[in-house]
Formats: C-alpha cells, structure tokens, sequence
C-alpha cells in the first residue's frame, strides 16, 4: 500500500467534515493571496505611474481572465482524473496522468503565447481600447503572452498537488509568488522606471519562480513519478479523458466571464455612482464566491478519490456535508454583511450615491447567494465523477442566455438598478432548479458506485 506523505490529504478514509475543511482551507487562503497578487500591479502602476498606464492594464484584464478561466478549466480535467488514480492507489496510472498532463501543458503553452503575440492587436481592437492606451496595453500584453509558459505550469503543477490532497505547498509558493510580484513591481517602477513594461516583466518572472518551485517539489514527491516525466510522452486515452472533464469546464468559466462584462454594461447606463458601487460590491461579493468556490474544488477532489476507491456511501455523505457547510458559511456572511452594509460601502467610498447603490447591491444579493452555493456544490460534485459537460451546458445556459435574454426583454419596461442586479438571483434560482433535476431525474439511471445524491 501506498505510503500518504504529511502534506497529502487521502480523504478516503477519516472524518468527512475534517477532510473537506483541512483541504478547503488552503484553498481559500489560496484564493485570498491569489487576489492580492491579481489586484498588486493594478495598485502600484494606479498609484505611481500614470492614469493611462493603469487604464492601459485594466484594459487585457478580460483577455487575461478569459485565457486563466479555459486553463483553469483543464485543470480541474487533470484533477479529476489524477485524483481517481490517487484514490483507486494506481501509482503506475498516475504516473502517466502526471506525464501527459505536464507535456500537454507545455505543448498549450508554447500554443498561447505564439497565438497571443500574434493576435494581441487584434483582441485590444476588438475589445475598443482607446487610443491613448493602445500603445501600452499592447506592451503588457505582449509581454505576459511571452511568460505565459511560467503561468500555465504554475497552475497546472498546483492542480496536480491538490488532486492528491496537497493543498498548503501550493498555498506557500503562492504566497512567494505575490510577494515576489510585488516586490518586483516596485523595483521595476520606482527604482527601474520602466512603467508598464516592468509591471509585466514582474508578473512574468514571479510566475515562472513559482513554476520551478512547484515543478522542484514535485520532483521531491517520488510517487508522482517526475523522473519518467522527463520523456516526451501524451498518452492520447488519458489525455481524452482530462479535456473530457477540462475543456467543458474551461469554456464554461471563459464564456461565464464575457458575459459578465455585459451585464456590467447595463449597470454602466445608472452613472458613476452606480458604476463604483457595483465595483466596490464585487470585492465583497468575491469573499463569499471564494469560500464556496473552494468547497467547490473540495467536493470535487473528495468525489473523485472516493469514486476512485469504489465508496458511494461517503461519497454521498461528502456531497452533503460540503453543502451544509457552505449554506452555513454563505448565511453568516449574510447576515454580517447586510446589518454592517453602509458601513462596509462607506470604507471604500463615502459619496452618498455609491453608498446608496452598494447598500441596495448587498441587501438583495447577499442572502440570495445561498442559492448560488446549491448551484456551486452540485457542479464540484458532477465534475468529481467525471461528469463536467452536464453542468457546463446548464450554467452556461442559465448565467449566459437566460440572464442576457432577463436583461434584453426587461430592461426596456422595467429597467430599474434593482431589476437589473436581480438578473444573478434569478439566473441563481433557474439554474439550482435545472441542476436538481438532471440529478434526481436525467441520472436516475447511474449505478449506485456513482450515484452520489440519489
């Protein structure tokens, strides 16, 4: 039997509440740091450069979140499959899972930073990017499209850690990472003026930092067979397997993602108040979105080794539990951040207008994302078992066309502030609903190995 490394959690065996909590935890704090790390060059270049040049970086954040959302995406496929093999204790299976995950990630690699050199003048273009700030956008986009080797290995060498439990090395090197990018940012715009370019030149070299780091642990962990990993080798049936899983996943958050910018769009059309606020209530909506998105990940892993080792029962439990939690949790920061509201809108903005809008914002949308953690709970479940196309098509469905067809028929009758932000709670309720029934009636028919709710 396979000997379980300190850092690794076989969640398996032991209490199920312990597993997802000691796993989802890093996770968070993960999240926490990958936010500070996401937001570092926004702060100093706003600060200390110019306004142009923090226009000129606010203007790839979409393409940027478009191209982390499809890998990101992937993987969760690599996840998905190497946690089967990790439950299932199939070394010599994993072994090649983590073979043709990594040769694949560098082959995608070398792919998006050709593709992205090449094309970024377009995507800018087509995006409307003003004039004034064309120029340095395309620097920094050009820029991080050529370290995006460091980036896609980053990610993908944490997704492999985590599939066998190992959440707090990846959460370590993501805490050098953010720290280093920062510290970067600042020497390569206040001691090297270097602008826009140092931002990137900082953004690149700290990912790939991070890459070596994890790629050395990983080299360290002698069940994840790195020395065979050196050999150039894809084997086609697992990497089927991972884009099965991968790709669904990844369009789903790439598409999800533009969408968002449309609604943005129509809360634009209420001023600047309502603008602020809108941006202000994301950073606090991002503190619930990130919890459960961890317990999320959680289930999905927990799912996917437990189907490994052939235990519907605890499977099921698992599911259960991870939503209990995550209702809890979602609840609490509620009824926090309603009571507390116009003082929590106030820290980032005293003007009465954008407090008005942000008090409105929470008031509504807080309490109503417990139904958005059914929705988020159900998806990590479907996905641990395989199953990513299902809740691809639904969410998709639901958080793209629904709330883009809610907004295009009702905005010209009803189109108040209130009626506009309502289209995430009714997109929330259309899309628990459609995920309860393909779970209860579409998968009826599954054997009871991988039947998790029914």
């Amino acid at each position: 039997m396979r000997q379980i490394r300190h850092s690794e959690i076989d969640m398996t065996q032991g209490s199920v509440v312990a597993q997802l909590i000691a796993f989802s935890i890093p996770l968070l704090l993960g999240e926490v740091f990958q936010q500070l790390y996401n937001t570092a060059d926004t702060l100093i270049v706003g600060r200390f450069v110019s306004k142009q040049a923090l226009a000129a970086v606010s203007a790839t954040s979409n393409i940027v979140n478009i191209l982390i959302g499809l890998f990101a995406g992937i993987s969760t496929g690599a996840t998905v499959d190497i946690s089967n093999r990790f439950g299932a204790q199939d070394d010599t299976g994993l072994k090649r899972s983590v073979q043709t995950t990594l040769w694949f990630t560098a082959a995608l690699g070398v792919a998006f930073t050709a593709v992205g050199i090449v094309f970024t003048p377009l995507m800018l273009r087509l995006l409307g990017t003003p004039e004034d700030v064309f120029l340095s956008a395309r620097l920094y986009l050009t820029v991080y499209f050529a370290g995006v080797l460091g980036l896609v290995f980053y990610n993908m060498c944490s997704a492999i850690l985590r599939a066998t439990g190992d959440t707090r090395r990846p959460l370590c090197v993501l805490i050098i990472c953010a720290t280093v990018n920062t510290l970067l940012d600042l020497v390569f715009v206040l001691v090297v003026p270097f602008g826009v370019l140092g931002v990137g030149l900082a953004t690149i070299l700290s990912q790939f930092i991070s890459a070596f780091i994890l790629l050395r642990m990983m080299w360290n962990t002698e069940q994840l067979g790195m020395r065979e990993a050196v050999q150039p080798h894809i084997d086609p049936a697992i990497l089927r397997r991972i884009l099965d899983v991968g790709l669904p996943v990844g369009l789903q958050k790439s598409i999800i993602s533009f969408s968002n910018n449309i609604v943005a769009s129509y809360v634009n059309r209420f001023g600047s108040g309502a603008m602020a606020a809108w941006g202000v209530h994301l950073r606090i909506d991002q503190l619930i979105n990130h919890t459960v998105q961890s317990m999320s990940v959680a289930t999905t892993t927990f799912v996917a080794q437990n189907l490994g080792a052939v235990k519907p029962e605890r499977i099921r439990r698992g599911v259960r539990t991870a939503m209990l939690i995550s209702l809890g949790i979602s609840a609490i920061y509620a009824v926090i951040f309603v009571i507390f509201r116009d003082s929590i809108i106030s820290c980032f903005n005293k003007d009465r207008e954008v407090i008005a809008y942000g008090s409105t914002l929470i008031l509504y949308l807080a309490p109503l994302q417990m139904i958005n953690t059914v929705t988020q709970i159900d998806a990590g479940a479907l996905r641990g078992e395989g199953d990513s196309k299902g809740p691809m098509f639904i969410m998709t469905f639901c958080f793209v066309a629904v709330r883009q067809l809610y907004l295009y028929l009702g905005f010209p009758k009803y189109g108040s502030f209130l009626f506009t932000i309502l289209s995430y709670p009714f997109t929330w309720i259309v899309c628990a609903l459609l995920l309860q029934f393909y779970i209860y009636g579409y998968k009826r028919h599954w054997s009871k190995t991988t039947s998790y709710l029914s």
